[in-house]
């Protein structure tokens, strides 16, 4: 269990280490270590924050993101952006008037004045107010990387130590057989 600890802090802090934002710097924290699946498993949660930063924002959004297909379909996604000739289109762009929940679970109001138009490109242009709001950002795969470069190396080296000082002996029982 400690050794498994200290891979969940050290992959916690080199994913945040390789973050792109401040925002997804601090928005990793420890899940705890559970069973699952017959195995014992650490949990690094991210929130918005880092999920933005881990896949991209906008236009940079990759695709490769495993959720992507759940955000899609969810409450959280803007209809406006949806399916255009050519393939999906993950620019930003304005809602329709009324209320939704944007991806911090925050209910908004949007006037709808901007309906559809891209806010990207409105923001490049300097016609937003706090532009840097609706610019794309690309993905930093900070937390794929983390664990790439722990299977590299600091994982091994951990359940090695941790299996030379396990105490064998508590777990053998003799008997007269």
């Amino acid at each position: 269990m400690i050794a498994l600890k200290s891979v969940q802090g050290r992959f916690a802090l080199e994913a945040a280490q390789n973050m792109l934002t401040p925002e997804g710097k601090t928005d990793l924290s420890d899940g705890g270590v559970t069973a699952l699946a017959g195995y014992m498993a650490c949990i690094v949660l991210g929130g918005p924050w880092a999920t933005m930063d881990e896949w991209g924002k906008g236009s940079l959004l990759d695709f490769d993101n495993p959720a992507l297909a759940d955000y899609i379909t969810s409450e959280y996604w803007n209809p406006l952006r949806g399916n255009r000739p050519g393939g999906l289109d993950t620019a930003i762009v304005g809602r329709l008037a009324g209320p939704y929940k944007n991806i911090f679970g925050k209910t908004k109001v949007s006037s709808g004045k901007l309906a559809g138009r891209n806010l990207e490109k409105m923001a490049e242009e300097g016609k937003l107010r706090n532009p840097e709001d609706y610019l794309p950002k690309p993905p930093s795969h900070a937390m794929q990387r983390a664990a790439r470069e722990l299977m590299n190396g600091p994982f091994q080296k951990e359940i090695l130590t941790a299996v030379a000082k396990m105490p064998w002996g508590m777990f053998f029982v003799c008997t007269e057989d």
